[in-house]
């Protein structure tokens, strides 16, 4: 009887270990993907070329706790070149370089979905196009947003505001003639969702972005 009853409970202890641990797990989303593809360029009076690419991907993200998000990724990719994950087939079957792509923290605190705080490497907080930003780009800075749904307002269903401070290179002077300026972008913008008609959403966005010391680009 005693050991039946010590069996159970230690069932019992189990169980909660796996519990909490499938909870653990469920609170994290995995993503990633691999890719490979050729690509060939042709151009009257200039030698063709032709290489083949990998891009590989790997990230997760989930919550903390019930106010914070966490999320690292890496990827392939060169590490000069911040604008695309591919990797060319090359350089006598050398192993190929995998990076940090994405590493943040996000508050968005239960009490206030309205606010939400970002830090580190991040995927855009705003609107943007690849006018203006690359698609493959994960900014380095900060950003702060409040967002508001509007949904009893006419037309209007959403506005946003979003500011971001962004650095892109730490200058290292040590003082004198040499000392440089740290280059970085500040900036912000204002955004919403308009519903004109069932069939008709617009997002319109004002955004400016002030770029300082970009000789270092």
């Amino acid at each position: 009887r005693t050991t039946l009853t010590g069996n159970a409970l230690q069932a019992q202890d189990d169980q909660k270990r796996v519990s909490a641990l499938e909870s653990l797990v469920g609170r994290f989303r995995l993503t990633g993907d691999v890719r490979v593809r050729g690509e060939s360029f042709f151009q009257d009076r200039t030698a063709d070329r032709n290489r083949a690419r990998i891009r590989v991907r790997f990230g997760f993200e989930g919550k903390l706790n019930e106010d914070f998000i966490a999320g690292i990724s890496v990827a392939s990719g060169s590490l000069g070149d911040p604008t695309s994950a591919n990797t060319t087939f090359t350089n006598n079957f050398d192993r190929k370089t995998v990076a940090i792509d994405r590493s943040y923290i996000t508050y968005n605190p239960v009490a206030h979905k309205w606010l939400s705080l970002t830090g580190g490497k991040f995927a855009y907080t705003w609107q943007r196009t690849p006018i203006t930003f690359d698609s493959d780009l994960n900014p380095e800075g900060f950003s702060e947003k409040l967002n508001f749904e509007l949904p009893r307002v006419p037309v209007v269903k959403n506005v946003n505001f979003t500011a971001m401070q962004l650095f892109y290179n730490e200058a290292s002077g040590n003082g004198g003639i040499y000392k440089g300026h740290d280059s970085y972008a500040v900036g912000g913008q204002i955004a919403g969702r308009l519903q004109i008609a069932p069939f008709w959403t617009a997002t319109p966005s004002f955004t400016i972005l002030n770029w300082r010391y970009p000789d270092a680009i």
